[in-house]
């Protein structure tokens, strides 16, 4: 009986606290709705012949610019060599292609496109 009453007593107080209280609920924005998507842009960099210098040049002259999240040399058959001349740019707002093919130019990687699937 004990029992009883003080599970009521714990209902009851409850009730009173939840209906006392007024909650003013505003829905706040979700985090995704100011995130852009991030995209993948695949360039075919067909001067870049060697992992030690010229990858590292491309890496560096794409993460410089505005909107590149990651750039990532597509994979290699051999580590020591560049067989597959792709290069994968992780992007969001802001990034135009052509601004970043014609920096690879002034960087000595002429003739950079966007590889088509």
């Amino acid at each position: 009986m004990r029992m009883a009453a003080c599970s009521l007593l714990l209902l009851a107080v409850c009730v009173l606290a939840g209906c006392s209280t007024s909650v003013n609920y505003t829905p706040q924005p979700t985090a995704s709705a100011n995130v852009q998507a991030t995209r993948t842009v695949a360039l075919e960099v067909p001067t870049m012949e060697c992992p030690f210098a010229c990858w590292p040049a491309v890496q560096k002259t794409l993460e410089s610019q505005p909107g590149v999240e990651s750039v990532t040399l597509a994979e290699q058959k051999n580590e020591n060599l560049i067989d597959n001349r792709v290069v994968h740019v992780a992007v969001g707002g802001g990034f135009e292609v052509e601004s970043a093919i014609a920096a690879l130019a002034e960087a000595g990687f002429a003739d950079a496109s966007v590889q088509t699937p």
